[in-house]
């Protein structure tokens, strides 16, 4: 971030900033640079910084996961808000205010749901098409598991 040549380069955001998204994101490289991109964009230029030598101008500072997460929260809440099938909003809003990190398999969201693991099936069909569930690899025999991505743990955690 430089608002002009003769002034240092400054990080958008910080490295705590960036860790604890990285964190919330499971790795997820695309998440995690979508979240930086939506949560920096409208805090560019923001004064009251911590202070690096600035020639012309205010000085400038990278942003903290304090500033970023309130702005990301409120635009990804908004999106979720949104969505056409309220009743896949319900579901992924009682998930994520049950355990926002836990692992869920088709039959224990059926209980936390209380619908049928075919409706499971659809219900995280279109959560997952909408980037608010991923599905974990598969390992041995055991059930598929399912988290809340990024932008969901974001939004409950």
């Amino acid at each position: 971030m430089r608002l002009h040549d003769h002034r240092p380069a400054v990080a958008p955001a910080d490295d705590k900033a960036v860790a604890a998204l990285y964190e919330l994101f499971g790795g997820d490289l695309r998440g995690l640079l979508k979240a930086l991109e939506d949560g920096v964009r409208p805090l560019l230029g923001l004064a009251g910084m911590k202070k690096t030598k600035s020639v012309d101008g205010p000085p400038v500072r990278s942003l903290t996961i304090d500033e970023l997460r309130p702005l990301l929260q409120d635009r990804y809440s908004g999106h979720v808000d949104s969505l056409p099938e309220k009743v896949r909003v319900e579901q992924l809003t009682k998930w994520g205010r049950s355990n926002a990190d836990s692992t869920q398999t088709q039959k224990t969201l059926s209980k936390v749901w209380g619908i049928s693991q075919g409706a499971v099936s659809t219900a995280l069909a279109y959560l997952i098409a909408q980037g608010y569930v991923v599905t974990l690899p598969r390992s041995n025999a055991a059930p598929t598991g399912y988290r809340l991505s990024g932008i969901s743990r974001l939004i409950f955690g």
